[in-house]
C-alpha cells in the first residue's frame, strides 16, 4: 500500500475533515471535476456555504491544493490564492458573486468540466462562464462542458488557464407555493408540468426557454388561479424540440401577480432527442454590428452547404461545411457587417434543408 507523505498527507487529512463537516451540515455544496480522455482520476474542486467564512482564505474552512503538474482544478480567492476546497459566506452566494477558476493541465488538448455535485442551492443558481468563448452554462447535477486548451506544451511546460469562472445568482421564491415543476420529452415535443399548493393574486405564468441557461425568451402564458388555497395543476407543451438545434433546452416560469410584479422559478433542463437536421441562429434578434453563431444539430456526419440571403433573396455569401454528428457551432463573423434588417441562413445536408432567421435592429 502506498503511503501519503509530508505536506500531501496533511492536505488530504484537512480536505477530508472539511468535506465531512460539509456533508454533516447539509450545506449548499458544489463539486467540479476536471477530466481528460487519458486520465483515470479527475481533478476536483469544492465550494460550499459556511457561516463565518470569508471570500478570502480561511484556514478553518479552506484547503489549498498540493503541488504537482498533473490535472489541477481550483477556485481563486480575491487575492489569487488557489483553493481546492473553498468555504464562502451565505451572503456572498445569495448575491451576484463571481468566483474565478484556475485550470492546469500537463498537455494541450480536449478536456471536460463536470458538475459532479450541485446540492442545496435552492436559493441560488450557479453558472459556469467561459470568457474566451463567451458562453454561460447553468450547472445542474451531471452537467458537462467540453473545451480545448491549445497553448503549445513543449519541454515539460505546464499549460494553465483562468478563462473560466463561476457565477452565483440569487433565485427569488415564487409568491405562490410551487409544489412541483418538471420537464420531460413526449415524442418530438416537450411537456412542462407544475403544481401549486396555494396562490396569492396570481394572474398568470409566463413560460420561458433558453439555449444557454442565461438568455430566456417567452414561449407562452398559462392563466393562474388568482387567490386559492387549493392545489392546482398546470401544463404547457413546447412543440418540435428539434427546432432548437441544441442538445439541451432550459425552462423557467415567470409568475406574474395581478399588479404586474413578477418573480422567477428554478430552472429545469430538458435533453432534446436528436432527429434529422436542425439549426438555430443566436442571437436571433440583436443590434446591427453584433456577431452571430449558428447552432447546427444533425444525426449524420458529413458535408453540407451554408448560404446567407437577405429578406429579398439576395445572395450574401455561401460556403461548404463539414458537420459532425450531434451539435456544433458555426461562427458567422460577417454578420457584424450587416445593416438593420431580416436575414436568412440556409443549411442543406443531402436532402435535408433548414432555414434560420436572424434580425438586426
Amino acid at each position: 500500500m502506498r503511503c501519503i507523505r509530508g505536506g500531501a498527507w496533511l492536505w488530504a487529512v484537512l480536505l477530508l475533515s472539511l468535506l465531512a463537516r460539509v456533508a454533516k451540515a447539509q450545506t449548499p455544496l458544489l463539486r467540479l471535476d476536471l477530466q481528460s480522455a487519458s486520465s483515470q482520476n479527475p481533478a476536483q474542486a469544492y465550494l460550499y456555504a459556511q457561516e463565518g467564512a470569508t471570500t478570502g482564505f480561511d484556514a478553518e474552512y479552506d484547503a489549498a491544493p498540493p503541488s504537482g503538474n498533473g490535472l489541477n482544478l481550483a477556485s481563486l480567492t480575491q487575492d489569487g490564492k488557489r483553493l481546492t476546497t473553498n468555504g464562502l459566506p451565505y451572503s456572498a452566494l445569495m448575491a451576484s458573486q463571481v468566483v474565478r477558476l484556475f485550470i492546469g493541465v500537463p498537455a494541450y488538448g480536449p478536456y471536460t468540466l463536470l458538475a459532479g455535485q450541485v446540492e442545496n442551492f435552492a436559493f441560488a443558481a450557479v453558472y459556469l462562464v467561459d470568457a474566451e468563448q463567451q458562453i454561460r452554462q447553468l450547472l445542474v447535477p451531471g452537467a458537462t462542458y467540453s473545451f480545448s486548451l491549445t497553448a503549445a506544451n513543449t519541454g515539460g511546460t505546464y499549460t494553465t488557464s483562468t478563462r473560466f469562472s463561476l457565477v452565483f445568482e440569487s433565485v427569488a421564491p415564487l409568491p405562490v407555493t410551487l409544489a412541483a415543476f418538471t420537464a420531460q420529452t413526449q415524442g418530438a415535443d416537450g411537456l412542462l408540468q407544475w403544481t401549486t399548493a396555494s396562490e396569492q393574486q396570481n394572474a398568470y405564468f409566463q413560460v420561458e426557454s433558453s439555449l444557454d441557461g442565461h438568455t430566456f425568451a417567452a414561449l407562452g402564458r398559462v392563466a393562474g388561479a388568482g387567490t386559492s388555497r387549493a392545489p392546482h395543476n398546470y401544463q404547457f407543451w413546447d412543440a418540435d424540440l428539434a427546432r432548437y438545434a441544441a442538445a439541451q433546452v432550459y425552462y423557467r416560469l415567470r409568475q406574474v401577480d395581478a399588479d404586474g410584479t413578477s418573480v422567477l422559478s428554478p430552472v429545469r433542463v430538458l435533453e432534446v432527442p436528436v432527429a434529422g437536421l436542425a439549426i438555430a441562429a443566436l442571437p436571433t434578434v440583436g443590434p446591427a454590428g453584433q456577431s452571430l453563431r449558428l447552432l447546427v444539430r444533425t444525426v449524420t456526419a458529413g458535408p453540407a452547404w451554408l448560404r446567407i440571403t437577405d429578406a429579398l433573396g439576395h445572395d450574401l455569401g455561401q460556403r461548404a461545411l463539414d458537420l459532425p454528428a450531434g451539435t456544433c457551432t458555426v461562427a458567422l463573423p460577417e454578420a457584424g457587417q450587416w445593416a438593420p434588417g431580416l436575414y436568412l441562413v440556409h443549411v442543406q445536408q443531402g436532402a435535408q434543408r433548414q432555414v434560420a432567421k436572424a434580425v438586426r435592429l
